[in-house]
């Protein structure tokens, strides 16, 4: 079973400005099924073309945010 997605209300909490916040909150929505992309665009006030470019930029941010990185801290360089 399991929970149903909590799309735009995970970013309830997270700092940023409304607009921002709606507009991600929009993408989420989408990507769970909780909304098509035509009422997310009209909720808006935005073309479709334009959701499709801030959804491209969003998964293209959580993808470079969530790289691997490296563990710990960097070598410091040793002088002789």
């Amino acid at each position: 079973m399991g929970r149903k997605p909590s799309g735009s209300k995970l970013v309830e909490g997270i700092e940023g400005s409304d607009l921002a916040k709606a507009r991600v909150g929009a993408v989420l929505d989408c990507l769970t099924g909780r909304k098509k992309i035509e009422e997310a665009t009209e909720d808006l006030g935005i073309e479709q073309a334009m959701f499709f470019r801030m959804r491209s930029e969003a998964l293209k941010a959580a993808v470079a945010a969530l790289e691997p990185k490296p563990m710990g801290r960097p070598r410091k360089e040793r002088t002789p």
